[in-house]
C-alpha cells in the first residue's frame, strides 16, 4: 500500500474487494479531498443537532461530542452503549419530552447504539406501524436495502434523521476497525500481529503447565467447546472427528474457557507476569 511503484491492478482490486466484503462499506456523501469529515464526530454530532434546529424542535440533549463518540467506540456491546449514552445525556434519568416534538429521544439513542427500534415509536407516528420496515437496526447487514425501501415509506425529513443517525453509527464502527490507525489495512495488520504474539504466548504456557489440555484447546472441533478452534473458526489444523458445522464463539466466551482450564495453576516466578497478561 505504501510502495509508490506501479502495482498490478488486479492485486489492488483484490485488496479493496476483500475490505468491502469483510469490513462493510460506509455510504457517506463525502468528497475524496474532504475525507476527514467522516472521521470528525463533532461535525456528525452537529448535523444531528442541526436537524432538530431545522425542524424547529428543542434539541433533545446537549453533550460533548467527543464524550459521545468515546462511548460509541469504547463499548462493543450495543446494550452497554445505549446504557452509557443515557447516563451521559440524562444522568440515568428519563429523558424529558419536548411538547412540540414527536421524536422519542431515548429511542434515537437506542437507534444510534445499533439496537432495533420501531419507527412508529421513534417518530411518534402510529401510521408507521403499517409499513413493511417499521422495525430497523442500523447494525443490520441489509440496512442499505431497507433504507432504499424506506425512502418511499416514510416522510423525507424523517428519513434524513435516519441517515444522520446511520452516519454516526458508521463513524463508531469505522473508528473501532481503524483503532487509531489512518488505514483499515494498517489496523488489521496490527490485530494480526497482536493475535500471533498472544497465541504464541498462550501455547507456551499450555505446553508447560497443562500439556494434556493442548489438544482440547487448540485442535478439538466441538460445537459445545468454546476453545481456540471455535473462537478463530480456523479448521485447517483441527481434528474434526464427528463434529458438525458450528459457528465461532465470542472473544469473552473463549477467555472464560481459557480461565477455566488454567484454574488452580500456580505459575513459576519467571512466568508470573506473562501468566497474568
Amino acid at each position: 500500500m505504501k510502495n509508490k511503484a506501479p502495482h498490478d491492478v488486479r492485486l489492488v482490486f483484490i485488496a479493496v474487494a476483500w475490505i468491502l466484503a469483510h469490513r462493510g462499506h460506509f455510504l457517506l456523501d463525502v468528497e475524496v479531498n474532504n475525507i476527514d469529515k467522516i472521521n470528525n464526530i463533532s461535525e456528525l454530532f452537529h448535523n444531528l443537532m442541526s436537524w432538530f434546529d431545522t425542524q424547529e424542535y428543542v434539541r433533545p440533549f446537549e453533550c460533548n461530542p467527543e464524550q459521545f463518540g468515546e462511548i460509541l467506540t469504547n463499548e462493543k456491546r450495543k446494550q452497554e452503549r445505549e446504557h452509557k449514552l443515557k447516563d451521559l445525556l440524562w444522568n440515568g434519568k428519563k429523558a424529558e419530552q419536548d411538547s412540540d416534538s414527536s421524536i422519542d429521544a431515548e429511542k434515537l439513542v437506542k437507534l444510534v447504539s445499533g439496537l432495533k427500534v420501531k419507527l412508529s415509536e421513534l417518530f411518534g407516528n402510529p401510521e408507521y406501524d403499517e409499513i413493511e420496515h417499521n422495525s430497523i437496526s442500523l447494525a443490520d447487514g441489509n440496512f442499505d436495502e431497507t433504507a432504499e425501501a424506506l425512502c418511499s415509506e416514510i416522510d423525507s425529513d424523517d428519513m434524513e434523521l435516519i441517515r444522520i443517525a446511520k452516519s454516526i453509527f458508521d463513524w463508531g464502527q469505522l473508528e473501532n476497525i481503524r483503532n487509531g490507525k489512518d488505514y483499515i489495512s494498517e489496523a488489521k495488520v496490527e490485530v494480526y500481529e497482536t493475535h500471533k504474539k498472544d497465541l504464541k504466548l498462550l501455547k507456551r504456557l499450555v505446553k508447560k503447565y497443562i500439556p494434556k489440555k493442548y489438544f482440547e484447546i487448540f485442535r478439538k472441533a466441538d460445537g459445545n467447546l468454546n476453545n481456540y478452534v471455535k473462537y478463530s473458526a480456523n479448521l485447517k489444523n483441527a481434528d474434526l472427528g464427528k463434529a458438525n458445522v458450528f459457528k465461532n464463539c465470542l472473544c469473552e466466551d473463549f477467555c472464560k474457557f481459557i480461565k477455566g482450564v488454567f484454574n488452580g495453576i500456580v505459575p513459576d516466578e519467571e512466568d508470573k507476569s506473562v501468566f497474568e497478561q
